[in-house]
């Protein structure tokens, strides 16, 4: 399944349809407006954003058919930058945690705290430790 963003009803809405035979019609998934889909890694998790700016999840079936088993709304995501043409977030390997393009600037434009990502910590804490 091919999930995509599509403005066609005049307000950006989540579609999905069948990949690579597209021919077969497609399937609504947000109904109050939605962009930038991402596909957990399982295939059972559609995330999008709503236009209030919510990270929603759409929990999925698609077998026999395609069919939106529920919409969970996770969290306002308001506070990061929006791209309208580029996708802005990315869903963690594991599926629990989610990767942001950045937070939109705070009074006298400050960033606040950047994140910082480490992989690999316990391994690289072993060998601190056989030092």
């Amino acid at each position: 399944w091919l999930a995509y963003a599509s403005d066609e009803t005049g307000e950006n809405e989540v579609y999905v349809r069948r990949f690579p035979d597209s021919e077969g019609g497609q399937q609504q998934v947000s109904s109050h407006g939605g962009s930038e889909p991402r596909w957990s890694r399982d295939g059972r998790t559609l995330y999008f954003l709503d236009n209030g700016s919510r990270l929603m999840a759409a929990q999925v079936r698609t077998a026999p058919e395609f069919a939106v088993t529920a919409i969970t709304s996770l969290f306002d995501a308001s506070a990061y930058i929006r791209d309208g043409f580029h996708q802005s977030y990315e869903v963690a390997p594991d599926g629990r945690s989610f990767y942001f393009l950045r937070q939109r600037p705070g009074p006298q434009g400050a960033l606040g705290p950047r994140p910082v990502l480490v992989q690999h910590w316990l391994s690289e804490l072993k060998a601190r430790q056989s030092r």
